[in-house]
């Protein structure tokens, strides 16, 4: 509940609630098995400022490097994404839900 993440710049995501069910045993199958990803409000008030020691691109171009395991997430839901007008260049809500 009530998580918020900072830069030097100040609060720029804010998350009220979340609930994770997850299979903690598969991961000693190389996967992250989640069952039920469930969020309230996310809100996203604008672009994080890049850390001063920042990552480079992976190899294959991405930002993100590739994980050590398989994820799969059953089920999600979002009960409201906020996007502020610094982020998305208008203000937006949105839901989702769904699995991947």
């Amino acid at each position: 509940r009530d998580v918020a993440i900072s830069d030097r710049d100040g609060v720029w995501l804010k998350l009220d609630r979340a609930r994770l069910v997850w299979r903690r045993v598969a991961l000693l199958s190389g996967r992250l098995e989640i069952n039920s990803l469930e969020l309230g409000r996310l809100e996203v008030l604008r672009r994080p400022l890049p850390s001063p020691d920042s990552a480079t691109l992976e190899p294959d171009g991405s930002l993100l490097p590739e994980l050590p395991v398989k994820v799969e997430i059953k089920g999600f839901k979002l009960g409201e994404l906020v996007l502020g007008e610094s982020f998305a260049g208008q203000p937006a809500r949105l839901t989702a839900d769904g699995k991947v």
